[in-house]
């Protein structure tokens, strides 16, 4: 994707957030054909079957625009305490915040 117009009169923060941002949106456009358009119905329910049961299947198939690395164990850990209490905020139940980047927004974002 080509930046903005205004690209030169940009700080050189907002630059960066803006390419990381392009960045990301040129990764979710190419997986798009992740999922076959001609899949029978039987194929699709056995792909949403195997996402709700294998979370790094459903992360790189559903979402492999955040995926630049496999999931570690400790977000497969919070995925499963996520689907058993959709009301778990990681950390935030002991008043303390998530770490950016552990999958919190996303995984509980989701549900």
């Amino acid at each position: 994707m080509k930046p903005p117009k205004f690209w030169d009169e940009m700080k050189k923060e907002d630059k960066e957030s803006q390419k990381r941002y392009l960045e990301k949106v040129a990764r979710a456009r190419t997986t798009l054909n992740l999922i076959n358009p001609d899949e029978t119905t039987l194929e699709k329910m056995e792909r949403i079957r195997r996402a709700k049961e294998d979370v790094r299947y459903m992360v790189m198939t559903y979402l492999p625009h955040y995926a630049t690395a496999e999931c570690a164990e400790f977000q497969i850990r919070h995925a499963g305490k996520v689907k058993e209490d959709p009301l778990y905020k990681g950390n935030g139940d002991a008043g303390l915040p998530n770490p950016y980047g552990t999958t919190s927004s996303s995984l509980c974002g989701c549900g």
